[in-house]
């Protein structure tokens, strides 16, 4: 079964979809930011890296499911639940 998921975006992925936030039926991290991409066109490429046979994420994107980086979770392939709250973060740049 499909779970609704909030997805909250900052920086610089708020600018380019438009939106501070929106809704997502995903079960996986991976799944849900393949619909992201989709929903928003502006951010295909921008949060997944899809040279190989499976998508990966982008170096220095973070994914956060409540409040833990999916990096040390199970990457992609971590499960979501409904009360599951996302956050995703452009790379930081800095001087």
């Amino acid at each position: 079964m499909k779970t609704q998921i909030e997805v909250k975006f900052f920086a610089s992925f708020r600018d380019k979809a438009g939106d501070s936030s929106t809704k997502v039926e995903a079960d996986t991290a991976g799944e849900l930011l393949e619909k992201i991409t989709r929903k928003y066109k502006s951010l295909d490429g921008m949060i997944l890296e899809k040279g190989g046979s499976e998508p990966e994420l982008k170096s220095g994107v973070t994914v956060m499911i409540n409040g833990r980086n999916i990096r040390f979770l199970e990457g992609l392939e971590t499960e979501l639940d409904s009360e599951a709250s996302v956050a995703i973060f452009p790379p930081i740049g800095g001087g």
